[in-house]
């Protein structure tokens, strides 16, 4: 375990990685049992101080501040026509002991300074009340899509690897709590050319399913689509661009 991908535990956890750090990352977290147990204590202490913070929004809340900038007159189109009134007024007498010449000063026309006021002021406190919102409904460690580290992570995840042709390897991790599998490729050669790698869960019944194609990169990690629950293993097959609904030629079978 690198001390540079320990780090990053924290990161990953509010999704704060890059999208390479985060690959990177997640492929060290299939190894590194300290990074899960680190990353499961974190998420779980992060959704604590979350549900102490999070507040909802009334329901009337936007309907009251949309009714209220229906209700309010734009400012007039020939305020932004007319010429600024400036200050002309002449010297004094005494003027004060500097070089610096008196100010200009721009302003808008007085009948219609109010209007553009209102319009500030609400548009201020629109913009108040939507980063409010945000802040109190947006958590980026509130409950959210199962991925590929919360399959890593998980308490009951077994796994399984299996050797690749051509050098490097393959290893299935599933958890039966989340009914979710991942697949992770370690120096795998890539696809030939017009062909591509697709994926598929195994089940005691039923045959094969497509759990998506894949990326064509020797290392990866993927969160293999469909309910993994009942999955005995994975396969992998090379497969025409678009994939298959079907295997036509596997080329790797990992049993759990």
């Amino acid at each position: 375990m690198t001390d540079d991908l320990h780090d990053q535990v924290a990161g990953y956890a509010m999704d704060a990685l890059t999208p390479d750090e985060r690959a990177a990352f997640e492929a060290h977290l299939a190894q590194c049992a300290d990074c899960r147990d680190e990353l499961d204590g974190l998420r779980e202490t992060l959704a604590d101080w979350g549900s102490d913070f999070a507040v909802e929004p009334p329901e009337t809340l936007r309907a009251a501040v949309l009714d209220a900038v229906a209700q309010l007159p734009a400012p007039s189109a020939q305020a932004a026509k007319e010429p600024p009134i400036t200050d002309t007024r002449p010297a004094t007498d005494d003027p004060p002991a500097t070089d610096t010449q008196p100010a200009t000063v721009t302003a808008l026309p007085a009948r219609d300074r109010s209007g553009w006021e209102r319009w500030r002021v609400l548009v201020a406190a629109a913009l108040a009340v939507v980063a409010v919102i945000g802040i109190s409904v947006w958590q980026p460690w509130a409950p959210r899509a199962i991925t590929a580290a919360d399959v890593l992570a998980a308490p009951d995840a077994v796994r399984a690897t299996s050797s690749a042709p051509g050098g490097g390897s393959a290893t299935l991790v599933r958890s039966n709590s989340l009914g979710r599998a991942v697949l992770i490729t370690q120096g795998m050669a890539p696809a030939q050319a017009g062909t591509v790698h697709q994926a598929w869960l195994m089940h005691p019944s039923g045959g094969p399913t497509s759990a998506g194609l894949m990326a064509d990169a020797p290392d990866q990690t993927m969160l293999l689509e469909g309910d993994a629950r009942d999955a005995t293993g994975a396969g992998i097959s090379v497969e025409p661009p678009g994939g298959s609904t079907e295997p036509t030629t596997v080329i790797i079978e990992i049993g759990l």
